[in-house]
Formats: structure tokens, C-alpha cells, sequence
């Protein structure tokens, strides 16, 4: 697909990195010359890009492209395909941007939170964008890529649909939320293994607010009321975000069991404001749930009024470990990291589990790698992740 308004847009390239790592990035499809001299094991990555192409036409108005790898008997092939939405269809025709959209976030998190994820279940891959809807895509053997439309789960899915829902690894159903600036500010859901969607556990809290991510647990599902409000008189009376942060207020954590069939037996607890864009796992021990969290005291999305290098140094996410006693309703918080870090993962078999790692002695293992290929452009710079294997590619609805 011809890049449409980057080459009537090409003045904006001022963007926050080095623009010659943000490539133009067209739809390819591409077989590739392999060094592997031992691949065993066949396996299917996708590198999802948050923002894929560079210009400030896609960056803004949420086209996402899919970059996937695909390895099979000694041989790779690299695919790019734009997310079909209807919104990029439309715009396809048209030949350029038409519906320009409103209350954007500006600055560098303006550019930021155009946010996607991917995800597999009901043997589908997803394309996850808050605000964007929930698109199903189709793996093709040959590792190439077809967006199949919105997935509305039988016209059960009337709100919005997190970027990070949980998938329990030993259950298979799926877990999601969606947040609103009308009541109900949020909606909680589970998805069985199946793909059936039950009915919404409307979840009441004071004020519309941004939550980006939650956690689950074996028993357990965990929101965060975080005080970033949605405010849309102090966004025209003061030229601010339509997003505030109030550090006036406490965070508080809703715990929920799973299953609940409404919020009456939700316990909430309260510690030092804060915001929190990503989670990475929750597990319970004894009396407690436990979360480990990518903490930020202060946050600041406006990163174009006032000094810019000021803010990014205050913007500075530590990773915490939570913990919230569901007999006692006390709650407690530790540093575990000084360093700041952000998009936490962990292997997904273990999503809601207590798990460990093994440290192993860097020295003892081979330098030589398993597969090297050139890819014939370089991969422009993205958020999320993620791998399917062999198995779960036959495995497609």
C-alpha cells in the first residue's frame, strides 16, 4: 500500500528519537535468505509496533502495522501489514486524512498513546487499542497477515476494551475491562474459553479516570483507581489535558473476586498517590494479594508546556511491590528497583501465579546464535510484543 499522506506530510518528521530509526514503513511481504544451520524448532514471532510507520498522518491518528517474522524448516519469511480498520479503509479511498480526531493528547505522550497490544485467544490473534475497538487477525501459514474486522463478541461488547486484558494460563478464559467518561466508569468482564462474554460487573468509583491496566490473580481480578481524572472544564478553563493529575488524593486498589457477578463484595484499599501505566503480575499468599507494578509518582502528560528535559527526569517509572490484605484490609508498598522501567513482562504461562527464575552464569552459554536474517529494512520503533507458537498457529479459528 502506497504511503498515502507521508509524502504530503514529510515536514513533520520532528519527532522525540532519532527519525532515522522511525523508517517509512510500507506494507511488504518478503521471503528471506536464513544463516540458521540449526533450526529445530519452528516457531512464529510477531513485533508489534505501536506506532509502526514514522510520519505524524499515522502517529496521530492510530494506523497501526503489524511486523511479523515468521521461521520455518531454514527458511523466513517477514511480513508489514497495516491494521485494516475502518477508520484506515475509509481514509484509503479518500486518499488522505479526513477525520481528524479531537481531544488528542499533544507532546511527546500525544505521540505515545496511540497504544496497541496483541493477544491471542479463542485461538485468534488481537489487536488491542483502547479507544479503537478489538481487531481480529488471521496468521496464514506462510506467516503473512489478514485482518478479519471488529470482534464485538456477538454484539455482547458495547464499551471499550482494555489494551492489556489477562488471559489465566490454566483456565483459558480471558479477563478485560473498559473505562468510560460517562457512569459506568468501569466495566469489568470475563471471557470463557470459548470465547463466550458474559454480562458487564459495572464497577463505581467517584470520578472518570485513565486505567490502562489491571492484574489478576488465581482467585482474584485487581483495578486501580489512580487519580489521573478525566476533566474536560479544567482542559478548556486552564489549556490543560483533558487529563489532570490530582496529587491530592490517594491511590486506591479495588480487589474483586474473578468471578463476582457484581462489585457488592469488592474491597478497596488505599496508598500514596501515584499513576500506573502497566502492571507486571499479581499472585496471592496467604492472607495477601501481591502486585508488582510499574509505579510513577508524579505524572506529567503534557510534555510540550514548560521544559521538556525538566519533565522527562521527573518522569520516571519505579518498579513496587504491592501488597493488600484481604483479613486485616491493610495495604503496604516497597521499592524493589531504584532504576526506572516500564512495559514489565513475564512468561505468560505464570500470568496470576507466584513464579522464580534461575540465575544462570552468562559465560558458560554459546555465542553463536540459533538464526540470523536480514530483514530489508530496519523495524521501526514499538511498544509491544508478541509470540505464537507452532502449535497455537495451526490452532486458529
Amino acid at each position: 500500500m502506497r504511503n498515502i499522506v507521508a509524502e504530503k506530510l514529510n515536514k513533520y518528521k520532528t519527532i522525540c528519537v532519532p527519525f532515522e530509526l522511525l523508517v517509512e514503513a510500507d506494507e511488504l511481504f518478503y521471503t528471506l535468505a536464513s544463516s540458521s544451520q540449526n533450526l529445530v524448532n519452528s516457531f512464529f514471532s510477531l513485533i508489534i509496533l505501536h506506532y509502526g510507520p514514522p510520519m505524524l498522518f499515522y502517529i496521530s491518528l492510530n494506523f497501526r502495522m503489524i511486523h511479523g517474522l515468521r521461521i520455518k524448516d531454514g527458511k523466513a519469511t517477514y511480513v508489514s501489514r497495516f491494521v485494516k480498520t475502518s477508520r484506515l479503509k475509509q481514509e484509503e479511498y479518500f486518499g488522505g486524512a479526513k477525520f481528524m480526531k479531537i481531544g488528542d493528547l499533544k507532546g511527546l505522550f500525544g505521540l505515545l498513546m496511540v497504544n496497541m497490544q496483541m493477544l491471542r485467544a479463542k485461538l485468534k490473534v488481537l489487536d488491542l487499542s483502547f479507544g479503537n475497538g478489538t481487531d481480529a487477525i488471521k496468521v496464514f501459514e506462510d506467516g503473512d497477515l489478514q485482518t478479519l474486522g471488529l470482534l464485538d463478541y456477538d454484539k455482547r461488547l458495547g464499551h471499550s476494551f482494555t489494551a492489556h486484558p489477562k488471559v489465566d494460563p490454566f483456565t483459558g478464559e480471558m479477563f478485560t475491562f473498559g473505562y468510560s467518561h460517562t457512569p459506568p466508569y468501569i466495566t469489568y468482564r470475563v471471557i470463557s474459553k470459548d470465547g463466550f462474554m458474559h454480562d458487564p460487573v459495572p464497577i463505581t468509583i467517584a470520578e472518570p479516570i485513565m486505567m490502562h491496566d489491571f492484574a489478576i490473580t488465581e482467585n482474584y481480578v485487581i483495578f486501580m483507581d489512580l487519580p489521573l481524572y478525566f476533566r474536560p472544564k479544567e482542559m478548556v478553563k486552564n489549556k490543560t489535558l483533558i487529563f489532570t493529575f490530582d496529587s491530592t488524593k490517594k491511590a486506591r486498589f479495588g480487589v474483586l473476586p474473578r468471578y463476582a457477578k457484581d462489585e457488592k463484595h469488592i474491597r478497596w484499599f488505599e496508598l500514596p498517590n501515584c499513576f500506573i501505566f502497566h502492571n507486571a503480575n499479581a499472585w496471592e499468599e496467604e492472607d495477601e494479594v501481591v502486585l508488582i507494578t510499574c509505579r510513577l509518582k508524579n505524572p506529567d502528560l503534557d510534555m510540550v508546556s514548560g521544559t521538556v528535559k525538566e519533565k522527562l527526569e521527573n518522569f520516571s517509572n519505579e518498579l513496587y511491590e504491592m501488597r493488600f490484605n484481604m483479613k486485616s484490609g491493610e495495604a503496604s508498598q516497597k521499592k524493589l528497583s531504584a532504576s526506572a522501567v516500564d512495559f514489565p513482562r513475564v512468561n505468560e504461562s505464570y500470568t496470576g501465579r507466584k513464579s522464580f527464575v534461575h540465575v544462570i552464569d552468562a559465560k558458560t552459554m554459546s555465542a553463536d546464535p540459533v538464526a540470523v536474517v536480514e530483514l530489508p529494512h530496519r523495524v521501526p520503533y514499538g511498544f509491544h510484543a508478541f509470540f505464537v507458537t507452532e502449535d497455537q498457529l495451526q490452532e486458529q479459528a
